[in-house]
């Protein structure tokens, strides 16, 4: 059964409910929901925001390489590397 924007399964629990669009408004049916989206969870924060903190620390890394120092650019790469990655381990933590 496929699935269409308004999510509009009707009112029978043992019918098979698919999501082809990674995520349903409805928390109800969210769970009981089998989603065909081929990467359903690569927009998570809870997987995304470890690698964003990843990425702007080697961003700091690189550019203090290049200036010699951790001078401004340094510093805010860093500092978003910091909080992408308290966030990350916040979310990890209570999830």
């Amino acid at each position: 059964m496929q699935a269409s924007a308004t999510h509009d399964w009707g009112d029978s629990p043992s019918t098979q409910r698919v999501c082809d669009f990674g995520r349903c408004s409805s928390a109800v049916a969210a769970q009981s929901m089998v989603c065909r989206h081929p990467l359903p969870h690569a927009m998570d924060p809870v997987w995304l925001f470890p690698l964003l903190s990843l990425g702007f620390g080697l961003a700091a890394a690189w550019r203090a390489l290049r200036g010699g120092r951790m001078q401004g650019a340094a510093r805010t790469w860093a500092l978003l590397a910091l909080i992408f990655g308290a966030v990350s381990a916040w979310l990890h933590w209570h999830a």
